[in-house]
């Protein structure tokens, strides 16, 4: 186990509690927020990136920040309908069980955590293989073969390679095709081919 694995196990152990504690239709509410933020980034990100041509900052940082702002703009709506909705839910049903709520939630948690998990590993494939995917010139050429951006680059994929849980997600979501699904970015879809297979084949 390294440090990638013990990160990687607390998102595992944080969202399945969570899920546990917050109940199916908590937790459904903050996953369906996850993804729907993730899509709508994904939709609006090359659009808003052009209102920053002025700020000094690397595209994916500026990609990373609208994600970040967008998926947290939908959770925070989510936990605002979470509550009139369960109540509605529960009149509906005549009380939802506890118990019943508790597992489902912890259920939904998993599935939670190795969506935050694929997250990771796509924006960590996406910013380890930035000039693999990017166009060429003399710069990234460059870039990509001076000595600190190549030990970085085998410094994370050492890192995937001694991570049980890395090796895991990411033969899962190579198996489903998730990297492939429509709201997934092409350049996060490209590097994850790269980490694929520098690290897996």
């Amino acid at each position: 186990m390294n440090i990638l694995d013990i990160i990687l196990s607390i998102v595992l152990i944080f969202f399945s509690f969570v899920g546990f504690k917050k109940g199916l239709i908590k937790i459904t509410l903050f996953f369906l927020a996850c993804i729907s933020g993730w899509i709508l980034a994904g939709i609006f990100e090359p659009s808003l990136s052009k209102f920053f041509p002025e700020i000094s900052l690397n595209q994916n940082i500026i990609s990373g920040i609208i994600y970040f702002v967008l998926i947290s703009i939908t959770i925070i709506i989510s936990n605002l309908l979470a509550k009139p909705i369960k109540s509605l839910l529960s009149i509906f049903t005549f009380g939802l069980s506890s118990l019943i709520d508790r597992l489902g939630g912890l259920v939904i948690g998993c599935i939670l955590s190795f969506f935050i998990i694929s997250m990771i590993l796509l924006s960590l494939s996406r910013i380890t293989y930035h000039f693999e995917i990017t166009e060429k010139n003399k710069i990234t050429e460059f870039a990509s073969t001076t000595p600190l951006v190549k030990d970085k680059i085998k410094s994370v994929e050492e890192q995937i390679k001694n991570s049980d849980i890395s090796k895991f997600s990411i033969h899962t979501i190579k198996s489903l095709n998730l990297h492939n699904l429509p709201f997934i970015p092409h350049d996060f879809s490209n590097s994850f081919e790269i980490l694929y297979n520098n690290v897996i084949d």
